[in-house]
C-alpha cells in the first residue's frame, strides 16, 4: 500500500464529520462552512503528513475545484474535480460557486460530510450519499487505486489486485461510487479507464475472486 493511502487511513480514524456551523436563512437548514470543513480535517490530515492543495477553474458558467492531498513521502492523491454552477454571472456567483465546491471538494476527498446545504440547486443530497458510500467502501477504494497504480509502474499483479478488489463488490456497491454527482468523483479520469479497459481483460483470462 502506498505512503499516502497508509496515511489517509490513520487520518480519517481521527475525523469526525464537520460541524454544522452555518444557517441558511432561506430554508432554516443546517450546513458546514468551509471553514468548518477545514476545521474537521486539518490537523489530522498534518498530523499524518498530508497536506492539501485546492485549485479552480471557471468552465462554461461554472466553477470546478479539485482537491489533491500531498504526502511528505511525494506522493499525491485527488479526489477529481467538484463541478458547482454559478447561478449568476459575476464576481458574487463566482465566490458563491468557488466556497460551496471547495468545502465539498475537500469534504469529499476527506471522506467527511458537510451535510446538506439546501440553499443549492446543485443535487446536494447526492453529494452527501455518494460522499457517504465512499466512506463505507474506501477500504476497497484504496485497493482499486493501489492496485491500478502498481499495474501502471509495471507490476502486473497489481491490476490482478484491483481486479480482485473490484469484483468482490456488488452491482450496487460498483454503482454507487462510479456515479457521482459531480464530475470525476473519487476515481480520477486515467482509473476510471483502467477499471472499463485494463480490468475486464483479466476477467477473461478467468480470473475469478474467491
Amino acid at each position: 500500500m502506498s505512503e499516502i493511502n497508509k496515511a489517509l487511513i490513520a487520518a480519517q480514524m481521527e475525523m469526525a464529520h464537520a460541524e454544522l456551523d452555518s444557517e441558511n436563512p432561506h430554508f432554516g437548514s443546517k450546513y458546514a462552512s468551509l471553514k468548518s470543513v477545514i476545521d474537521a480535517v486539518k490537523k489530522h490530515l498534518n498530523e499524518n503528513g498530508i497536506a492539501f492543495l485546492q485549485s479552480s477553474n471557471a468552465i462554461d458558467g461554472a466553477v470546478e475545484v479539485t482537491t489533491t492531498l500531498l504526502h511528505e513521502s511525494g506522493e499525491t492523491l485527488s479526489g477529481g474535480p467538484v463541478r458547482v454552477p454559478m447561478d449568476k454571472q459575476n464576481a458574487h456567483g463566482y465566490g458563491s460557486a468557488l466556497t460551496y465546491a471547495k468545502r465539498y471538494s475537500l469534504a469529499m476527498v476527506c471522506g467527511i460530510s458537510a451535510d446538506v446545504d439546501n440553499d443549492a440547486n446543485y443535487a446536494v443530497t447526492d453529494l452527501v450519499d455518494y460522499n457517504q458510500n465512499v466512506r463505507e467502501l474506501w477500504d476497497s477504494i484504496v485497493a482499486i487505486k493501489e492496485g491500478i497504480r502498481k499495474g501502471d509502474q509495471g507490476d502486473e499483479s497489481g491490476y490482478q489486485e484491483a481486479c480482485e478488489a473490484w469484483s468482490e463488490l456488488t452491482n450496487s456497491q460498483k454503482q454507487s461510487i462510479w456515479l457521482a454527482p459531480t464530475k470525476g468523483g473519487i476515481f480520477t479520469t486515467a482509473e476510471r479507464t483502467s477499471i472499463k479497459e485494463i480490468l475486464p481483460k483479466f476477467l477473461e483470462r478467468g480470473y475469478r475472486s474467491e
